[in-house]
């Protein structure tokens, strides 16, 4: 058997933090190379009653303007339930959702002609809070989630407890600080019926199944390279009634794991006898929320904390004492 040998420490750590990193090649030999720019939708929620492309077609650079009808394959994509479109149809559902993509021979080109698109909108009503999804209902389909240990109900009803306290918490969104830009290199052969790419994705399978999915390619026709992965991190209590609802957005993504994980999170350490939680994605007209590091658990315990010390509040004790009894 032969022996393994260090030929030292790769530190790959060195070159995010000065920025020297290369998640894409540069360009392809002997390839011109074109740019694209997303068209978004400038409302939160509204139907889409026109299109009009005529001013960035005279636009310098400007090669085309792509919308759905112009997928040869399945417009409606997600990574567990397909309740996203690709691009717009009739109707945004919020700020930012693409609605086509301009493609130019430059960047700053593709930007100018994106920025000349003209979409007329139908203005509808929108959510813009949990509170107010909740007050209306509005929520992910089939996506209400429940935990129960022992008898909660019993429990306050018997007298047992001594006291009952209750709050609310209330926890914002999270931005993504990944030292990974995205960026993908696309080119095609065999007539445009195979595709390959190079992506700064950790998760190349899904890219190549998404890619095959809305050019109704055969996944053996999509190749999908990744150069490298990284970058993208970063007395005692007798029962607890718990509601827990978070911000999906628009669509569903992955916010129905992510609650999950809270509720599976929220008893944190501790020993509780009797526990009840309900969760709820909330359906939202903001851009879609999505998986964070933590996916959720960090929030469940951070909910646990502070009821920790809401009942330290109210017995006039230090947290830590409510903890170790």
């Amino acid at each position: 058997m032969g022996s393994l040998k260090n030929d030292g420490e790769l530190n790959e750590a060195i070159l995010y933090v000065n920025g020297v990193r290369r998640v894409l090649p540069d360009g392809l030999a002997h390839v011109t190379l074109l740019e694209y720019l997303r068209v978004l939708s400038k409302v939160p929620h509204a139907r889409i009653l026109s299109i009009d492309d005529s001013a960035a077609k005279s636009s310098l650079g400007f090669v085309g303007l792509f919308l759905a009808k112009d997928i040869p394959g399945d417009n409606m994509i997600g990574p567990i339930v397909a309740d996203e479109e690709l691009f717009a149809t009739d109707v945004v559902t919020c700020v930012g959702q693409v609605i086509g993509v301009v493609v130019a021979d430059t960047h700053e080109n593709a930007k100018t002609a994106a920025g000349k698109v003209e979409v007329l909108y139908e203005k509808l009503p929108a959510i813009l809070s949990i509170k107010e999804a909740v007050n209306a209902k509005s929520f992910h389909p089939n996506t209400e989630k429940r935990l129960r240990k022992g008898d909660v109900e019993l429990c306050f009803q018997s007298g047992e407890c001594d006291r009952i306290i209750e709050g609310e918490v209330q926890i914002g969104g999270q931005e993504h600080f990944y030292l990974e830009p995205h960026g993908s290199l696309v080119w095609t052969l065999d007539g445009g019926n195979e595709v390959h790419m190079i992506s700064s994705t950790q998760a190349p399978q899904k890219h190549q199944k998404y890619v095959s999915h809305v050019l109704g390619l055969p996944m053996c026709k999509v190749v999908c390279k990744t150069k490298r992965i990284g970058g993208g991190f970063g007395g005692k209590i007798l029962a607890l009634d718990l509601e827990i609802y978070n911000n999906g957005g628009n669509s569903l993504d992955l916010s129905l794991a992510i609650l999950e994980r809270a509720m599976f999170h929220s008893d944190n350490v501790y020993e509780i006898p009797h526990v009840r939680i309900v969760g709820n994605v909330c359906f939202t007209n903001f851009p879609s929320n999505t998986a964070f590091r933590g996916f959720g658990g960090p929030q469940g315990m951070l909910i646990t904390e502070n009821w920790i010390q809401r009942i330290a509040a109210e017995l006039d004790k230090t947290p830590e004492e409510i903890k170790v009894s």
